[in-house]
C-alpha cells in the first residue's frame, strides 16, 4: 500500500489532494472435485488441481478544494481492476487456462458554500 498527500495554492484556491494505490497478487490450489482437498504429491496421479493467480490493485483520489469565499468542492474518485487466473491441471498438464478481469471506476463530487459547510459542522 502507497499513500501521498500534497497541498498546493494556485491563485486564490487551495487544494488538498491525497492518492492510495493498494495492490495484492496472491496464488492457491484448489481441488478439482469441490468437495475435497487438493493432495498434491509428487506423482504425476495426484497432480489434478486448480491454481489460481489473483492480481487486484485499487487505486483511489480525494480532493478538497477551496476558494477564496470559503466555498469547498470535494471530490473521490476510484478504480478498482481485479484479475484472476485459473490454470487446470490433469495428471501434471496443463489443460485449460482461464482470465477473469474485472475492473470498475466511479467518481462522486460535492460542493459546499461557505455557510453550508459552518451550519452542516454546527449541527
Amino acid at each position: 500500500m502507497a499513500q501521498k498527500t500534497a497541498a498546493q495554492t494556485h491563485g486564490d484556491t487551495q487544494d488538498l489532494t491525497q492518492q492510495t494505490l493498494f495492490k495484492l497478487k496472491a496464488s492457491f490450489h484448489t481441488a478439482l472435485d469441490s468437495a475435497s482437498a487438493a493432495k498434491l504429491t509428487e506423482q504425476k496421479s495426484s497432480q489434478n488441481y486448480k491454481y489460481h493467480l489473483i492480481d487486484d490493485e485499487e487505486r483511489s483520489q480525494t480532493s478538497v478544494t477551496q476558494n477564496k469565499k470559503g466555498d469547498l468542492t470535494a471530490n473521490y474518485a476510484q478504480q478498482l481492476m481485479q484479475n484472476e487466473t485459473v490454470k487446470t491441471y490433469q495428471l501434471a498438464k496443463l489443460i485449460d487456462s482461464v482470465q477473469i478481469p474485472h475492473s470498475v471506476k466511479s467518481e462522486s463530487t460535492r460542493s459546499f458554500a461557505a455557510a453550508q459547510f459552518d451550519a452542516q459542522l454546527n449541527n
